[in-house]
């Protein structure tokens, strides 16, 4: 065997590298390693790596040892190699769909964020709601409203993005028979980690509001919202929302909608919600209508 030369398993995380590892230590080739990162559920023959590796720009004192032996390179760091040494690359290629998908497993089972905006092959993410409230109190119907939100956001940068949203809104009790509200704009991711989310947003558009016994109305409008979570463990979770839809020419006509409340996982894909919703007109159609609505929703969530 040539001593000469430093052998590297190298390509995208989750391309493979790990599994060539295996098979080159099972061929004869002694393996640089430093066994800090234990087997788990993803690899569980082990990921074969050396942590000084990730230093290579500033620390290049371990290469005399790796000579003669092979060791784990993610591509990135390939460029700072220097060139005093001799190498040979086992470059894994596996189809990107296939590594981001290996790499969204990894993150479920972790309990860690896989909005499809951070996806570099998919910018884009689709978001839809629904809740349905309806309640009786001593006999009588005493809720009966019905909310319905699709959105679509899609990354501009790391922390900036853009939006497009529709909402619907019919509740007997605040004498709407139906409001649509087309909206547009930007948003900033102001907290990105990964137990801790915070987004802000703003925009504008229309809304066309029908009122019981009245005829329709079109106005343009404007959206602010903001979305908050923070993950209590690794299962469960602080959530907390806020959006107010102004009349672009009064902005004394308002509706203003917030939420707060805690979910728990099933599964990867599922999960329980306990919330407070709250619901405010400030402008009610008539004076027997309520300007303020709140109620406590469990409701079940499916992530697709």
């Amino acid at each position: 065997m040539d001593r000469d030369f430093i052998t590297l398993v190298s390509g995208l995380p989750r391309s493979g590298t790990s599994m060539m590892m295996k098979m080159l230590e099972a061929g004869g080739l002694p393996v640089l390693s430093d066994h800090l990162r234990r087997a788990d559920e993803d690899n569980p023959e082990g990921y074969y790596e050396f942590e000084r590796v990730k230093k290579i720009e500033t620390d290049q004192a371990w290469l005399p040892e790796a000579r003669g032996k092979v060791v784990k390179m993610i591509s990135a760091l390939l460029k700072h190699l220097p060139p005093a040494y001799r190498y040979k690359v086992v470059f894994m290629r596996r189809k990107i769909e296939e590594v981001l998908a290996s790499q969204r497993q990894m993150l479920i089972r972790r309990g860690k964020p896989t909005d499809a905006t951070s996806d570099p092959k998919k910018k884009g993410v689709w978001k839809f709601k629904a809740v349905y409230l309806r309640d009786k109190t001593d006999g009588a119907l005493s809720a009966d409203r019905l909310l319905l939100d699709s959105r679509y956001e899609r990354s501009i940068t790391d922390r900036v993005y853009g939006f497009g949203a529709l909402g619907f809104l019919e509740d007997q009790f605040k004498a709407i028979d139906y409001l649509w509200s087309p909206a547009a704009g930007i948003g900033y991711k102001l907290v990105a980690t990964d137990k801790t989310t915070f987004n802000a947003d703003a925009g504008a558009g229309v809304k066309i509001q029908k009122n019981t016994n009245e005829d329709a109305n079109t106005d343009f409008s404007i959206l602010m919202s903001d979305r908050f979570e923070h993950k209590l463990t690794k299962d469960s979770a602080l959530t907390q929302g806020f959006t107010a839809l102004w009349d672009a020419g009064d902005f004394g006509d308002a509706l203003y909608t917030f939420s707060a409340g805690v979910a728990a996982a099933l599964t990867a894909r599922t999960q329980v919600k306990v919330d407070l919703l709250d619901a405010y007109v400030t402008r009610p159609p008539t004076s027997d209508v309520k300007k303020n609505d709140v109620s406590v929703i469990t409701s079940f969530v499916y992530k697709f």
